[in-house]
């Protein structure tokens, strides 16, 4: 069983600040963006540490380790991730303020910001 698809690519790193600016561009001023999206420490330790947890907490769901293994290591090549601090300033540099992480779950962040 696979368990990552490319077109499950996080929003931010895959559109970058140009579809971002756009997207800004669209909403009235007071207008909210809220994206939830794969966020964690992209260094590779920090992918190391964040795709075991990933890997521990789906075996335990039933999926064989030998899958789950070998899909730590697509996801580490394929998987387009941001750490949240970089989270933070593509949306600033879009136009985007009061950014705020609204909820936080397991490897995934969700971000509230404002059209200013």
């Amino acid at each position: 069983m696979k368990l990552f698809e490319d077109r499950l690519a996080p929003l931010l790193p895959m559109c970058g600040s140009c579809r971002l600016k756009e997207i800004h561009r669209r909403l009235k001023p007071g207008g909210w963006l809220v994206t939830v999206h794969h966020s964690f420490p992209n260094d590779d330790l920090g992918k190391d540490k964040w795709l075991c947890r990933n890997a521990a907490l789906v075996s335990i769901g039933g999926i064989d380790p030998i899958d789950v293994a070998g899909n730590i290591e697509i996801m580490k090549e394929k998987l387009r991730v941001l750490s949240p601090g970089q989270d933070v300033a593509v949306l600033e540099e879009a136009g985007f303020g009061d950014v705020e992480l609204f909820c936080a779950a397991f490897r995934f962040k969700g971000w509230v910001s404002e059209r200013c």
